[in-house]
């Protein structure tokens, strides 16, 4: 039996046999219970052409090729998930983006979400930065502020009136559950408006996509990041990678991105 996460064979002899049924019932899984699979992308009112920042963590499978997809307009943060602190992610902003002048029209944060939560670095605990944690971590607050300096500033609050003014977490079902409270938290805390996703991030092809579902006619934010074509290919070596890991060590991260 033959899987292949990025054009490269992997054989899996008999005892791979119980890995490949596990495979096979993701994949059924996904196109059973994902509404979204083969509905086609909603037209975007956002200015695609205005410059960005994106944050992407190494803690993403192939993480290389979403920072290689990125357009020319968009400043690409790499992050290391496991080492860094919040300094040293503040550090890493200045250097590539300057000083914050409310000069972009958003950021991106692209890494592992779960409902009511999202993962920004390791030394945040395994559960992320949630609502709890942004009530309690001042260190964080003062981080969420800064950022936002970066971003244009909005027309109205919560009123979700200017799609091109705004931070997107973009892990998976971040405003799920409890989510919506933390996202107006955080808008609340930065004065900057928030989007973010109830379904899985990704490729659409795999019954994923890249809608903020809390703003109205916002539509696919991918193409404010990346060119049309490498983030498709990314997402199904991801997909393939991820159950490896997780049959292979009984991992349970939080819901992929």
């Amino acid at each position: 039996r033959h899987i292949a996460p990025d054009k490269a064979e992997v054989r899996f002899g008999r005892k791979g046999a119980s890995l490949h049924k596990t495979l096979s019932i993701k994949s059924i899984n996904l196109l059973q219970i994902d509404k979204f699979a083969m509905r086609p992308k909603r037209a975007s009112q956002i200015d695609d052409s205005k410059h960005c920042i994106l944050f992407v963590s190494d803690s993403l499978p192939f993480y290389e090729r979403l920072i290689k997809a990125a357009k020319d307009c968009v400043v690409v943060v790499p992050v290391k998930f496991d080492t860094w602190s919040l300094d040293d992610r503040q550090t890493a902003i200045l250097i590539r983006a300057g000083k914050p002048t409310k000069q972009y029209a958003s950021v991106g944060l692209l890494d592992h979400g779960g409902p009511g939560s999202f993962c920004l670095l390791k030394v945040m605990g395994s559960e992320g930065v949630n609502a709890h944690k942004l009530a309690n971590n001042k260190s964080l607050q003062e981080f969420f502020v800064f950022l936002a300096r970066y971003v244009s500033p909005p027309r109205s609050l919560h009123a979700r009136e200017d799609l091109n003014s705004r931070i997107d977490l973009l892990g998976c079902c971040v405003a799920k559950d409890f989510g919506k409270a933390l996202i107006e938290s955080l808008e609340d805390l930065t004065q900057v408006n928030w989007a973010a996703a109830v379904t899985k991030t990704g490729n659409i092809a795999d019954g994923f996509d890249w809608e903020m579902q809390t703003e109205c006619s916002l539509g696919p934010v991918d193409q404010c990041y990346f060119y049309p074509e490498p983030p498709t290919r990314w997402h199904e070596s991801w997909l393939s990678i991820d159950v490896i890991v997780k049959f292979c060590y009984n991992s349970t991260p939080i819901s992929p991105t």
